[in-house]
């Protein structure tokens, strides 16, 4: 068990320990002060680990994400946060798929990080967009009917979200820019309360807390991943180069030899 932690920790360098830090102690703090439940505490330190894992693509973190998302949805009908419970509800579904891939495909279990695929296509794109459009208006109808609070913000959250979940089963690096704007929303979702001079509401400082350790982790996942890209390119670029040499060596010999 001691072998396998340090496994996931060895690829966690100072800024990782800062991030987990920073989201542990501010949320710690932030719920003594303002007395919140202990479900928006364990929720919140929950969600800090899924993501430090997701954006250091370890396949574990995807148990924590189930963990964490459990604990939202219940935190959200709380608050008749309703685009945040119907969001948590399709990232569930799509961390029980990305598990099931994981469980069931040898060479995914067996690494320990999550493998990149294919880029996506011009098609792909206009298709992204055309559904995009189309679950913008019917999220909206859908939220304003259910009463939403902050109901444009929580349109565009519900939305970008659910295109995010896309690229998160593609395994793109796209999905950390849009849970990025994503984190922006849910800081102002869960704010509005206190904007609005309301009673209540401040006791969620956690779970904003959680949102702005999340955003501040989702840019190091963008600039993270695309140096893993860049890595990986010039290693297949230095293979193939190698190759080409080789093959360029044993003709100089076959030459020679005649």
């Amino acid at each position: 068990m001691k072998e396998k932690i340090k496994d996931y920790l060895k690829n966690f360098n100072i800024l990782d320990y800062w991030l987990l830090a920073f989201g542990v102690l501010s949320i710690t703090i932030s719920s003594i002060i303002v007395k919140s439940s202990a479900l928006a505490t364990i929720c919140s330190i929950l969600g800090v680990f899924y993501v430090l894992l997701w954006v250091k693509r370890y396949n574990i973190g995807l148990i924590f994400c189930l963990a964490y998302l459990s604990l939202y949805i219940w935190q959200s009908v709380i608050y008749k946060n309703w685009g945040e419970v119907i969001q948590s509800s399709f990232s569930i579904i799509t961390a029980l798929i990305l598990i099931c891939l994981w469980l069931f495909n040898k060479k995914e279990k067996k690494a320990k990080l999550i493998s990149q695929t294919k880029k996506i296509t011009w098609p792909e794109w206009i298709i992204v967009a055309v559904v995009t459009i189309g679950f913008a208006v019917g999220y909206y109808f859908l939220l304003k009917h259910l009463n939403t609070p902050s109901l444009y913000f929580a349109t565009a959250n519900l939305t970008i979200l659910t295109i995010a979940l896309y690229f998160m089963v593609r395994k793109n690096f796209l999905m950390f820019v849009l849970f990025i704007l994503s984190n922006i929303l849910q800081v102002f979702i869960w704010l509005r309360p206190v904007f609005q001079g309301e009673s209540f509401g401040i006791e969620n400082l956690p779970i904003v807390f959680s949102f702005i350790t999340f955003f501040l982790s989702n840019i190091r996942g963008v600039i993270e991943w695309r140096k893993k890209v860049v890595e990986s390119k010039k290693n297949q670029c230095d293979k193939k180069f190698t190759g080409e040499q080789k093959c360029d060596e044993l003709e100089n010999k076959l030459e020679n030899f005649d």
